[in-house]
């Protein structure tokens, strides 16, 4: 079996508050019962994470044939970055880039994934976020602006549910998404990723 994620995006915040948000998501998670409140080396594949609070199975419902995902996985945590953040996990599963402009999507044109793959590198290595052409428009959009399928982040806080149901799943009793925004006041985006 792969190893897959859920991921929440804060496209928002900035390098300056990233930390603060994300303790406070971190918080909101605790307070939930949806994960344990030290963090453990365990539970991810790499760093630390924070492994499955005693409510979960209270807020998913597991199908017959489902795997009991925090009973049974080694890596199955939640892991918060509050640093320069792109989910390398979403380009295995990529499926859509569409331009904000045209509303086209571009994903099959290897000009977007060259353009892409450039903005990554901007964002990482420099902290800039450059913007990519599209060839149908003859526009130029930040990459921040394409709406990614799944969002590929480029943004400086994330938190990653490593081998979490996703949050699209009907086993969810509660969104985590919309606890989250709610104590927080934070909007995330959804994403996901697999290795």
């Amino acid at each position: 079996m792969s190893e897959s994620l859920a991921v929440l995006i804060d496209h928002a915040a900035t390098k300056e508050d990233a930390a603060t948000i994300g303790q406070s998501i971190i918080d909101a998670l605790v307070s939930e019962g949806c994960i344990l409140p030290t963090p453990s080396s365990s539970c991810v594949l790499t760093g630390e994470g924070y492994s499955p609070g005693p409510r979960l199975n209270e807020i998913y419902s597991f199908g017959d044939t489902e795997l009991r995902y925090w009973d049974m996985l080694t890596n199955c945590g939640v892991k918060i970055h509050t640093e320069r953040y792109v989910n390398f996990w979403a380009f295995p599963v990529f499926e859509a880039a569409v331009c904000p402009g045209c509303n086209v999507d571009q994903s099959k044109d290897d000009s977007f994934f060259d353009g892409l793959y450039e903005c990554v590198a901007a964002f990482i290595n420099d902290g800039v976020v450059p913007d990519i052409h599209c060839p149908v428009c003859d526009q130029r959009y930040s990459c921040r602006q394409w709406k990614c399928i799944p969002d590929v982040g480029i943004a400086y806080l994330a938190i990653e549910f490593w081998n979490w149901p996703p949050f699209s799943s009907s086993g969810w009793n509660m969104s985590l998404p919309e606890m989250i925004t709610t104590q927080t006041s934070r909007t995330l985006a959804t994403s996901w990723g697999r290795m």
